[in-house]
Order: structure tokens, then sequence, then C-alpha cells
């Protein structure tokens, strides 16, 4: 299983925001993948281009 760790630590300009995002299309077909970064999940669209088919991601459990 893939862990990809830090998402956020540098910011992808738009050609790399569309590779990593297939990245992750691809590998969940196949398997599951973790994911982990210092952000809050409301600032992810800021690290990736702000890109608004993050908006659109399913959002995680909110913490207790």
């Amino acid at each position: 299983m893939p862990v990809i760790d830090k998402i956020g630590y540098l910011h992808f300009d738009r050609a790399e925001t569309s590779l990593f995002l297939n990245l992750i299309v691809k590998q969940y077909e196949v398997s599951s993948i973790i994911v982990t970064s210092n952000l809050p999940f409301s600032r992810w669209p800021g690290a990736f281009a702000d890109d608004q088919s993050l908006v659109t991601a399913p959002r995680p459990p909110a913490a207790s």
C-alpha cells in the first residue's frame, strides 16, 4: 500500500496537480492509499494550483 506523506509541503502547478490526481485515481482502482498532510483539508486546493476538483472530493470524517 503506497503512503504519500506531507501533502502541501510543496505546491503543485496545474500539470503536477493533474499527474498527482491521476496517480490517486489509478491507485484507488488497484488498492488502498494513505495520504497525510500538515494542512487542514480545507487548504488543500491551495497546494494543488487552486484546483477546485478537490472541493468536490469526499471529505474525511471530522476529528472528535
